[in-house]
């Protein structure tokens, strides 16, 4: 949902603020941790490790691993698993703000000196980055660890650093202190802002669209082989025993069913790419990962239409595999030797031809994008 661009910067803090609060409720720095037992605190530690170790081998679509494809695998797991800190935190806020108001600049900060993340709304573009009182009246820190949200120019009162130490029984006691300058210094993280994360996702969903058009394209190239390969069948026992012919007619009839399945197959991919690209703005955020994930769910789909298209019935096989002659030496002969009629061998052909063609292709997309 967007809002008017009017909205106040304090008030989209505190969406955010809800927002991330509402994704994601455990971690391993949050002060309530130090009523937790050592058995809770290490398995929370545990998970969050899983999940960022995880990410640092995560195989990206397309052999390109981007600010954003990075940034979308981390929320994606933290939606799921509701875990992070204020890393995680401020990077669920930021999700928000691009997703909702893109147009607003929305930047993840960090404390240099100490240990804190959270997230800058509304910081004026020629500010100093590391000077909060340069930042303007409409700049707000929205600080999801801590649930705060305050103006930036508060931010000597308000920030506040985390740091941790350990008890005797080795159990971990999480602290924060006053923001000191003398020690600490605010520093954007780089990349981490709706401006660099909406030009990441643009340019990716390009590319995106452009490798799907081609392997959409293949695989309709290959049913169109399919198809000529049938034909070239029906065509052949035509001239010999007639357009009224029922092997003929049975081929006939998949011939057009799966060409049928292939102008739907174009013209589906086709509307969903001319849909993306007239939304496809650089000020508007469309999530790679979802994009990529329809667009496979499609094809998948196509895929599996048309591999029905081309079987045949229990009756429609039946019919390809009658002999003409029952009673001929030759057919006695194949029957002995278990070989079926030329119309079934052929028909069975141009479908494994099909398959090997669709694994190949297969093989060499993982092989190109996923190496």
């Amino acid at each position: 949902m967007f809002y008017p661009q009017e909205i106040a910067n304090q008030t989209l803090a505190k969406l955010a603020n809800e927002y991330s609060r509402a994704q994601i409720y455990e971690g391993t720095t949050q002060l309530q941790n130090n009523l937790y037992d050592i058995d809770k605190q290490t398995a929370l530690n545990k998970a969050l490790g899983d999940i960022r170790e995880t990410l640092a081998k995560e195989a990206f679509f397309l052999n390109v691993e981007t600010a954003i494809t990075k940034f979308e695998k981390r929320i994606a797991d933290c939606k799921k698993f509701s875990i992070g800190n204020c890393y995680e935190l401020a990077l669920m806020a930021l999700d928000y703000m691009i997703r909702n108001h893109p147009h607003v600049n929305a930047e993840v900060y960090s404390i240099s000196g100490g240990d804190h993340v959270f997230l800058v709304i509304g910081r004026k573009s020629d500010s100093d980055p590391a000077k909060p009182e340069t930042w303007g009246d409409e700049a707000y820190i929205c600080d999801p660890w801590s649930n705060n949200v305050y103006p930036a120019k508060e931010y000597l009162k308000q920030t506040k650093n985390f740091y941790w130490t350990q008890d005797s029984m080795g159990k971990q006691i999480n602290h924060i202190e006053d923001f000191d300058p003398l020690r600490h210094k605010m520093e954007p993280i780089k990349n981490q802002n709706n401006i660099h994360l909406l030009q990441e996702s643009s340019k990716l969903n390009t590319v995106l669209l452009q490798v799907f058009t081609t392997i959409n394209e293949k695989h309709c190239a290959i049913f169109d082989e399919l198809v000529s390969d049938l034909n070239k069948i029906a065509v052949r026992l035509s001239k010999k025993y007639g357009a009224d012919d029922p092997k003929v007619k049975i081929l006939n009839e998949k011939i057009e069913i799966i060409r049928t399945e292939i102008v739907k197959m174009r013209a589906d991919f086709n509307n969903y790419a001319q849909q993306i690209k007239s939304d496809m703005k650089p000020e508007s955020y469309h999530a790679h990962k979802e994009i990529n994930d329809h667009l496979q769910g499609m094809m998948k789909r196509q895929i599996k239409s048309l591999r029905k298209a081309r079987t045949l019935s229990i009756e429609e096989n039946t019919c390809l595999n009658t002999y003409r002659k029952e009673d001929s030496l030759i057919t006695l002969i194949m029957k002995f030797l278990h070989i079926k009629p030329s119309s079934s061998r052929e028909y069975k052909t141009a479908i494994e031809k099909t398959e090997e063609q669709l694994s190949d292709f297969s093989n060499l997309i993982n092989t190109t994008f996923r190496k």
